[in-house]
């Protein structure tokens, strides 16, 4: 396969790598990270639907590898850089310029047509709890509220005490606060055990 069609192939691959990077909210994906990804996360029925398209798209690469679904890893390991993947691009021939534009058509198409898959089966998922990510852990909550009671202990004011916890947190002083309501805090009053 000319070097040309190789870029297209592989330029069509990193553009659907970039659109799941873009839809897990992650910066971006090149072609490696893409591979690792199907290879890691890769399972039965993701494989099996890859394989599909491979052999509607590219029969010849599907007639040398016998692609399925326990062979596929093998498969993404031989193409798991992109130097590997023209390779094996190369040792391919040239599609005509229809069949090209097919492949081309069929790897942009992967995103949508896995979409009409998973989205019937999606809408019987929970949905997301929504609200802002937790700035701390619920297994940190403990020592929170134990940093304010020494601050209070201290001789700090109580609103003071909240505001050095939430600054050393990178936290707001409203999630100290719901923090606090959420357990006890055991000061001790220094003036109290001297008697």
């Amino acid at each position: 396969m000319t070097a040309e069609n190789q870029r297209k192939i592989l330029d069509a691959a990193a553009r659907l790598f970039s659109a799941v990077a873009n839809a897990m909210d992650v910066e971006s994906f090149g072609y490696e990270e893409g591979i690792r990804l199907l290879s890691e996360h890769g399972n039965r029925t993701l494989f099996d639907l890859m394989i599909v398209i491979i052999k509607r798209t590219l029969p010849m690469v599907g007639q040398e590898q016998t692609l399925s679904p326990e062979t596929m890893p093998v498969f993404l390991n031989a193409m798991n850089t992109w130097q590997k993947a023209e390779e094996v691009l190369a040792s391919i021939p040239d599609p005509d310029p229809k069949k090209l534009d097919k492949i081309l058509r069929e790897v942009d198409s992967f995103l949508p047509s896995v979409r009409k898959i998973l989205v019937p089966f999606a809408k019987q998922l929970p949905p997301s709890p929504g609200g802002h990510p937790r700035k701390i852990p619920v297994d940190e909550e403990p020592k929170v509220r134990e940093e304010v009671a020494q601050w209070f202990t201290n001789g700090f004011s109580l609103p003071r005490a909240k505001e050095k916890v939430a600054r050393s947190r990178g936290a707001s002083v409203s999630t100290i606060q719901r923090i606090l309501r959420k357990g006890t805090i055991e000061v001790i009053n220094p003036a109290a055990s001297e008697e």
